[in-house]
């Protein structure tokens, strides 16, 4: 499936940009090859695309229905808020998001739903609901509930014939290809009163997301507010601490599909010129000691190890789940290893100080913001 006009807009102009650094596997945060990454964005709706041959674009989608994926199923992460007195799971947050705002749920469609674990913390949090699971690999079925209250769907979305009070999208818009396609779907899946929930990465706040190598698309709030608009829908942004540098929104039908006075939205731009401004940033930094860690275990991580890999011996999480393990090749410690003489990279632009402010309050070191 090629696309010789905007996927969101069908606009026939583009614009290019290229990131001269390696690409990111999101499936194990491997860097792919040496890059560049080349990238593409619509002057008219602003949607940001992944460019690359057609086989490679093929392979993407070939990827997540490949057998091997449902065996690569990450530990679960768990962050510290303040609402709650122990760690709690991305999940359990999206539930409280969905419970508070969608009280009258009675049937959900989980597209993209991987093992099922958002589909259990809905349960977990309404009543009487019905829960589908749609995941185009298989081999999820081995992972998924068996309660007679949930259905698991694979292949196409074709196989799914009814109505749902709720469609989620989590971190899974940005794999599926044809946008339009996944629109009129829309148009059927959802009852007179509806909603589309959709969580994705915001590049603005997130600009090493636009390093993915197998996904499709990047997204800011004003690129999911026209694409939404030009298919009949509004699309608000949920506003939550919890997920700081994602977009977290709710769709509903308004009839508008609206193709004029879409938001002109640059911000790929400015992420480039973080992404350049940080590399140059950590190459040129001098480092008093030989105890350097960085702060994560994702793609932010991954970027800072494949700028400065020479100089990285460790990596830090609060993840209890992946401390003990390696990641790219080298330990993973929990914050509390940390001493007096470790250095650690907190590679989080915009949202870098709240972190390095609470860890100075907890955790011993020194901490440099990328």
């Amino acid at each position: 499936m090629e696309f010789n006009t905007c996927p969101g807009c069908e606009s026939a102009a583009t614009e290019s940009l290229q990131l001269n650094f390696a690409p990111i596997r999101h499936l194990d945060f491997e860097t792919i090859g040496l890059g560049p990454v080349h990238l593409s964005r619509c002057p008219c709706c602003s949607l940001v695309r992944y460019q690359t041959e057609g086989e490679k674009l093929d392979a993407i989608s070939a990827s997540y229905r490949d057998p091997s994926y449902a065996e690569t199923r990450k530990c679960s992460h768990s962050v510290i808020v303040p609402e709650f007195a122990s760690p709690v799971t991305h999940q359990f947050l999206q539930a409280e998001l969905l419970a508070a705002t969608a009280k009258d749920i009675r049937s959900v469609l989980d597209i993209g739903c991987f093992d099922g674990t958002l589909l259990r913390a809905i349960d977990a949090k309404l009543t009487d609901v019905t829960l589908v699971g749609f995941d185009v690999a298989e081999g999820m079925r081995k992972q998924f509930p068996t309660d007679e209250k949930y259905s698991f769907v694979s292949g196409c979305l074709e196989q799914i014939n009814r109505t749902f009070d709720l469609v989620v999208l989590s971190h899974s818009l940005q794999y599926i290809r044809d946008i339009h396609n996944l629109f009129r779907h829309f148009d059927r899946f959802l009852t007179e009163n509806g909603r589309i929930f959709v969580q994705v990465p915001n590049f603005t706040m997130k600009p090493t997301s636009l390093l993915l190598g197998d996904l499709y698309y990047h997204y800011t709030p004003a690129i999911l507010r026209n694409i939404f608009a030009q298919h009949g829908y509004r699309f608000e942004t949920l506003s939550t601490p919890w997920f700081p540098r994602d977009i977290l929104g709710m769709a509903v039908r308004d009839g508008s599909r609206l193709m004029k006075g879409l938001e002109d939205d640059c911000d790929v731009y400015k992420a480039r010129d973080y992404l350049v401004s940080a590399a140059d940033a950590l190459r040129s930094a001098v480092f008093d000691d030989d105890n350097v860690g960085v702060l994560g275990t994702t793609f932010e991580a991954t970027f800072v190890d494949s700028i400065i890999g020479e100089k990285i011996k460790f990596f830090v999480d609060e993840n209890p789940n992946v401390v003990g393990h390696n990641f790219r090749r080298k330990p993973v410690f929990g914050p509390d290893y940390l001493t007096d003489a470790d250095t650690l990279i907190i590679p989080y632009g915009e949202t870098a100080h709240r972190i390095r402010d609470r860890f100075s309050r907890v955790y011993r070191g020194k901490f440099v913001l990328i």
